[in-house]
């Protein structure tokens, strides 16, 4: 990872690379992962990071970006039944 911030031109950020690896952890662990939160807080560069690190291993990553507008918010994430959860 070390060396992918490098390449981007980004300093090493112990914290920012925490959140890359919780992001990868939650890619394991689920079908799909959405990335939310204010602007500028790092979004973008941690799905970016995390698949430069893949692509440095020869592993495919597949992304899909979405415009979170383009479609009801129930839709986009699902929703939850309050009675079978």
């Amino acid at each position: 990872m070390k060396l992918v911030l490098e390449e981007m031109k980004l300093s090493y950020n112990e914290a920012q690379v925490s959140k890359v690896l919780q992001f990868y952890e939650a890619t394991q662990q689920r079908m799909g992962v959405v990335l939310v939160g204010p602007s500028g807080c790092g979004k973008t560069t941690i799905w970016k990071v995390l698949k430069r690190c893949f692509e440095k291993m020869s592993i495919p990553l597949k992304t899909y970006l979405m415009n979170p507008k383009s479609m009801p918010r129930q839709q986009l994430l699902g929703q939850m039944n309050n009675d079978t959860r």
